[in-house]
């Protein structure tokens, strides 16, 4: 792999703008079974990144920031070669030699707020992604090991765009209310329905406690929360193996302990339980 990058920031009181490319090349060899004789694949492939971006500083509380990105991404190995049992996911991955690399071509704005007691970060994008790479769904295979999900890698265009926020409001010293929602929505464009596996809308909100003790340097935080997962209703029927489940709610419970013992030594320990009722 060989890569070349610029990067340009220019800053002047509150307002920076940032500009910055980069060249990568890779080159790999590839030796494949097929027909109980190895053949030889040589793969080679340039991508070239450009991102433009600024953020704007105001009364000291309020920050905007945006980026406008150009990526190209080269497929993998996997997703080219890939021909059999996936193990891991326990289906069948087939790869396809001619993928072509994504050009994706995306605009992020973000906002955020910090004040005494409040602090609040918007983040929204949208993403056009030509030959984007996916799994897309051939139903089931019957091998001699047994039935198995078989998917093949296949490009598409694709339109993506959502947003995510968090929330977080100090009660006092030692206790904080955080809020966090994600809210996303995918569109496979050539096929004129949803992109597949992606993920559902979901909302978390915890209560945290935090008491540090400086003299002895320790802290100790604790929290509890709760997280909604919304059904997923933007789906295509005949590519599911299966129906996505309805809304659920998850709670959670975690504890946290961390201690400097002496000048290059510390402790640290941690708990967490996940979906306790």
């Amino acid at each position: 792999i060989y890569s070349a990058y610029l990067l340009e920031q220019w800053q002047k009181s509150n307002l920076g703008v940032e500009f910055g490319f980069r060249i990568d090349r890779s080159d790999f060899q590839v030796n494949k079974l097929v027909s109980r004789a190895y053949e030889q694949f040589n793969n080679k492939f340039s991508s070239l990144t450009l991102n433009l971006g600024f953020n704007y500083l105001w009364k000291e509380k309020h920050q905007f920031k945006g980026n406008l990105t150009y990526t190209e991404r080269p497929p993998a190995i996997n997703e080219l070669y890939s021909s059999g049992l996936h193990h891991g996911s326990a289906s069948l991955e087939f790869g396809k030699d001619d993928l072509g690399k994504e050009k994706s071509s995306s605009l992020d704005l973000s906002y955020l707020l910090a004040d005494k007691k409040w602090s609040y970060e918007l983040y929204t994008y949208i993403r056009y992604i030509q030959d984007f790479i996916y799994l897309n769904p051939n139903g089931i295979d019957l091998t001699i090991r047994g039935a198995f999900p078989s998917y093949e890698w296949t490009n598409t265009t694709a339109l993506i765009r959502g947003f995510d926020q968090s929330i977080k409001y100090q009660l006092n010293q030692h206790f904080a209310i955080k809020n966090a929602a994600s809210f996303l929505w995918a569109n496979n464009l050539d096929a004129d329905n949803y992109l597949i596996n992606m993920p559902s809308n979901r909302i978390e909100t915890s209560i945290n406690y935090e008491l540090i003790q400086s003299e002895k340097q320790r802290k100790f935080t604790a929290n509890i929360g709760h997280q909604v997962v919304f059904k997923q209703n933007r789906f295509n029927e005949e590519q599911e193996f299966a129906t996505p489940p309805d809304t659920y709610n998850l709670f959670f419970a975690g504890l946290a302990f961390k201690s400097k013992l002496r000048d290059k030594h510390s402790l640290e320990m941690s708990l967490q339980a996940e979906n306790l009722f």
